[in-house]
């Protein structure tokens, strides 16, 4: 929740603003949390070892490279346009 708050306050406070640099140090040390409760539990809801698969690892770094490629494109084309146009004209 800190890492969709702090993506909803960039328009409004900008990315160098104390709340959005603040909420996302929050949702990285919530993530590292997460982690290292996952690798001390006998019975993790995430079984870490399974990145350990080349498969499994890439094909993770893949969906995240193609998802922050369309937040580029969304940003270029909807955001930063006055009134964005739905149809092509």
């Amino acid at each position: 929740m800190s890492l969709v708050y702090a993506l909803a306050q960039v328009p409004t406070h900008g990315w160098g603003a104390g709340v959005t640099l603040g909420s996302f140090g929050l949702a990285a040390a919530l993530m590292v949390a997460f982690i290292v409760n996952e690798l001390r539990l006998k019975q993790p809801l995430i079984k870490l070892g399974i990145f350990k698969r080349r498969n499994v690892s890439g094909g993770t770094i893949i969906q995240l490279l193609m998802r922050s490629d369309f937040a580029v494109l969304y940003d270029r084309s909807v955001l930063t346009s006055k009134s964005p146009r739905l149809v092509a004209e």
